[in-house]
């Protein structure tokens, strides 16, 4: 199996709905085989981190990767809220 992205180990502030780190399978195993193993493939392979900053090096808008390696461009002081984008407007 192969992945289009790195890892996610870290909640995101930013737009992808990841409520706790608990529910993160990479957070959970140490190492692809392990990760592989529980899923069920053969072998595991993620995009690297550095792979993900070239194929966006000419975005004007640039890149976050927190949600991958724990650093946002921006200082977070609150925890995220438990699926933020499922909850309902009240009109």
């Amino acid at each position: 199996m192969r992945v289009s992205s790195p890892p996610f180990r870290h909640s995101c502030y930013f737009g992808t709905d990841i409520d706790s780190e608990d529910d993160l399978i990479a957070c959970r195993y140490d190492n692809t085989e392990d990760i592989a193993r529980v899923i069920g493939a053969d072998s595991l392979a993620y995009l690297s981190i550095e792979a993900t900053s070239e194929i966006a090096e000419d975005c004007r808008l640039g890149i976050c990767n927190g949600c991958f390696s724990g650093k946002y461009p921006i200082e977070i002081t609150k925890a995220p809220q438990k699926n933020k984008f499922e909850q309902k407007i009240h009109r």
